[in-house]
């Protein structure tokens, strides 16, 4: 027999979990969920990345355009934002300027290691983007 190994169950998978998980386990490998990536993971990853990215590429805090953003990304100034933008890009396509400020938009204010995208408008309507810091309230 195999003993029970407790793990958390994946999802609706109580039976996988108990069998094929479990005989892993207990044979001695590592759990396979362990290494499971999320699209959640994936969105972290996206905003957390995105954030630093606009830091390094904005300084001044002035907001880039979407379309500043792409050509930062795009043309080797920096690797962080690209590497952003590759996860919400299908393989060998460039995001559009509509596409990233749709992606923006979703995750616009989400903190993620106390800063958060944020985005105002310029003169003429244009809207620029920006990592912000979150401060936090005083008790």
């Amino acid at each position: 027999g195999m003993p029970d190994q407790h793990l958390p169950a994946w999802g609706s998978y109580e039976a996988h979990t108990k069998i094929v998980r479990g005989a892993l386990v207990w044979a001695g490998y590592a759990d396979p969920a362990s290494v499971r990536v999320t699209d959640r993971d994936v969105e972290v990853d996206f905003v957390a990345n995105l954030l630093e990215g606009l830091r390094i590429a904005d300084k001044d805090g002035a907001g880039l355009t979407t379309r500043q953003i792409i050509e930062k990304a795009n043309f080797g100034r920096s690797e962080i934002l690209s590497d952003a933008l590759s996860a919400i890009s299908p393989p060998n396509l460039m995001t559009s300027p509509d596409s990233l400020g749709r992606h923006l938009a979703q995750h616009q204010g989400r903190n993620v290691g106390g800063w958060r995208i944020a985005s105002r408008k310029k003169h003429g309507g244009v809207c620029v983007w920006f990592a912000e810091r979150i401060l936090s309230r005083a008790a």
